[in-house]
């Protein structure tokens, strides 16, 4: 269970990760999706999300959502 901020930072990459890889969606490509959604992003920015140090909320829902996916899990 994630308890630091550390911890919460890590399970966020870690679930935008995993999301890529089921959906066989490189950086890229989700960005071209969210850009679809009307939100203008480059793979690079996708990255820098991924890698920084903060993942906003809203960027986290909007690349699930362009990611198809229905439910997360936080376990």
């Amino acid at each position: 269970m994630a308890t630091t901020r550390n911890d919460w930072i890590k399970l966020s990459r870690r679930l935008v990760r995993a999301e890529l890889k089921r959906a066989d969606a490189s950086p890229a490509e989700l960005a071209k999706r969210l850009t679809a959604m009307g939100l203008e992003e480059s793979e690079q920015s996708i990255i820098q999300a991924i890698d920084g140090d903060v993942l906003p909320a809203w960027l986290l829902l909007a690349i699930m959502r362009a990611l198809e996916v229905g439910t997360l899990k936080l376990e």
